[in-house]
């Protein structure tokens, strides 16, 4: 029998096909194959599927608990400097102007700076903050 190049080549005819034998010992086959089907589809179904969906679901509050960190802590402190919202309050209009972004230019240009001057030639806040 040569291949036809159609499915019936590797299914077989679905005319062909019958219902497994009513007890399974007459047909041991068929008993064995479904019975190892029961156990996959209970295996998969009670322990395999559970433990794949906890992972998913620990991993999504995971990063929702590191978002709502994330986003907490920049609403409290500043970016750059670590130093509390409410340390600002000494100086108005201050925070509004680091949460806003006004200062950031200047503290990217800083730290482009320090990276074209020598270590050795640093002064003692620009060796600080260049390490």
């Amino acid at each position: 029998d040569s291949f036809r190049g159609d499915i019936t080549t590797v299914l077989g005819t679905f005319t062909n096909w019958t219902f497994p034998a009513l007890v399974f010992w007459e047909d041991s086959w068929e008993g064995w194959k479904t019975s190892y089907i029961m156990v996959f589809l209970l295996w998969w179904t009670f322990l395999l599927q559970p433990i794949i969906q906890g992972q998913i679901i620990d991993a999504f509050s995971r990063l929702r608990t590191e978002e709502t960190t994330t986003h907490s802590d920049l609403n409290q402190r500043c970016f750059i400097s670590g130093v509390s919202r409410f340390e600002f309050n000494n100086y108005p209009g201050e925070w509004e102007a680091r949460a806003g972004a006004k200062y950031a230019w200047n503290f990217f240009l800083y730290i482009r700076y320090l990276e074209t001057i020598e270590p050795q030639d640093r002064n003692g806040i620009e060796a600080y903050v260049g390490d």
